[in-house]
């Protein structure tokens, strides 16, 4: 997984600026939701084989028009921030959403949240709904620790691990829901000769990317992508 990083045009899609800290210390706080189109390399930060999933290898269309937009709940801590002419420092970047576009392409919005003085907080109210010239990346660790392991809070199912996607069965799992279109989880316990939990966490990987879709009513799921 690579770190976060964005540089060039964005939208500012929402502004909500608001008051943080105990009643005698509050401080003014920014949140800006960015959107942007960008290439489908951003998306190793989420996960290495999310490309393969979302687009078709030749052509780089997007395997499922009917896909929703995938959110992941990231948070990456201590990034700086340059936009409309101002630098912050000790931003937060959460509230990750991807939807894919032909083309190997994807709409990708993320909200940062930061203190602003009152005057750049003016600055950035003027540019809602605007186009600006951003770059915003994780800095550099200076003690020398694991920048992604210390500040990247992967706390969504979207993360890889113990929701399957880290599992080296994972791949073909997923390769046998979207070659027969059933996702269930006697069906992969068939396939690959497992037990009932691996299985059900490999169903439960695949939900987070978009593969499979979330329990229905009678427990059943339906596959979001075909190979």
């Amino acid at each position: 997984m690579s770190s976060f990083e964005y540089r060039g045009q964005a939208e500012i899609k929402h502004f909500n600026a608001r008051k943080e800290g105990p009643d005698e210390e509050k401080t003014l706080a920014l949140d800006l939701k960015l959107t942007a189109k960008t290439g489908s390399a951003a998306l190793s930060f989420f996960d290495d084989g999310l490309e393969g999933f979302l687009f078709l290898p030749d052509t780089g269309a997007v395997r499922n028009q009917m896909l929703e937009p995938l959110k992941y709940k990231h948070e990456v801590q201590d990034c700086e921030l340059d936009i409309a002419g101002c630098r912050f420092h000790g931003v937060r970047v959460s509230k990750f959403q991807i939807e894919p576009v032909d083309g190997f392409q994807i709409q990708l919005t993320w909200q940062c949240s930061f203190q602003p003085s009152k005057d750049e907080c003016a600055v950035l109210a003027e540019l809602l709904q605007e186009e600006v010239e951003v770059h915003v990346v994780a800095q550099p660790d200076l003690f020398g620790g694991d920048q992604q392991s210390s500040r990247v809070s992967r706390t969504s199912s979207a993360a890889t691990g113990d929701d399957g996607q880290g599992d080296p069965l994972f791949h073909d799992a997923c390769q046998a829901v979207m070659q027969t279109g059933r996702a269930s989880i006697s069906s992969i316990q068939r396939h690959l000769r497992i037990g009932y939990n691996r299985a059900a966490r490999l169903i439960e990987g695949m939900e987070q990317i978009g593969i499979v879709s979330p329990m229905d009513i009678r427990g059943g799921r339906t596959v979001l992508l075909a190979s």
